[in-house]
């Protein structure tokens, strides 16, 4: 799952499940941009790609070939999961036992493409000035992210800065920064999805309406669910942030 969870099952006076809630925190969202040798990125983008119709795929942009994204090119011969198509139709058919809309599930597949796409956005430096490589590539992220094209160009190769007396004032990236500037959109992108998802998920789930006098006794177990220590060839602070709570965790 590659999530840290504390999960409150709710029962009623006969033992019987009435709910839950899920508290979600360390979305390991480093595994966006790479991934450890064996490993691949997040299930729900080979899914997407391998078991998603062909119309689906077409109004997002998309080719089945997960080596064709930057995201998803290391760990596209690394399943450990069964048949994606398989599970892209149960995934299809949970959403929608929970309640989510069509429409609802349209955005989930568009942000999900759109974190694809980001993905093999280029910078190159042409007279001092940087743009992208493919202009074809940002109309097909505005038209996924409801954006303009313009703005989200200049989102991509510029960054505002506050200045003195309340002036705005408008710098050009370098490649570098950039490059970092378009990963952790990516990153941020998928955990914004993730969340709402998890909150989604929330608002079916929790008991609502219970009353102790009408329903009898309410009894609750709490469920703690987190990965384990690991280090990486290269750490981030979300991997230090991972660990420490792990060992914390385990001298309780």
């Amino acid at each position: 799952s590659r999530f840290g969870k504390y999960m409150d099952i709710n029962f009623d006076f006969k033992g019987d499940p009435t709910g839950g809630h899920i508290n979600n925190y360390l979305l390991e969202k480093s595994r966006i941009l790479q991934q450890q040798p064996g490993e691949r990125n997040f299930h729900a983008f080979y899914q997407l790609l391998l078991g998603a119709s062909d119309a689906l795929l077409d109004s997002l942009h998309l080719c089945r070939d997960p080596e064709a994204y930057r995201f998803t090119k290391e760990g596209a011969r690394n399943n450990c999961s069964g048949s994606d198509q398989a599970n892209h139709k149960a995934v299809q058919e949970a959403m929608k036992v929970i309640g989510f809309s069509p429409e609802e599930m349209d955005s989930v597949y568009k942000i999900l493409a759109a974190i694809l796409h980001l993905g093999n956005v280029n910078f190159v430096t042409s007279e001092d000035a940087l743009k992208t490589e493919n202009e074809e590539l940002i109309s097909s992220l505005a038209e996924l992210t409801s954006t303009e094209a313009e703005n989200l160009l200049d989102t991509l190769l510029h960054r505002t800065v506050a200045a003195g007396g309340g002036e705005v004032i408008q710098k050009a990236l370098s490649i570098n920064e950039a490059s970092y500037a378009r990963d952790a959109c990516a990153k941020a992108f998928y955990e914004r999805l993730f969340c709402w998802i998890v909150a989604r998920i929330n608002n079916v789930i929790e008991v609502k309406n219970y009353n102790a006098r009408l329903h009898g006794k309410n009894t609750v177990i709490g469920v703690l669910d987190i990965y384990g220590f690991e280090i990486f060839d290269t750490n981030s602070f979300e991997q230090f942030c991972i660990n420490y709570c792990n060992e914390k965790l385990q001298q309780l």
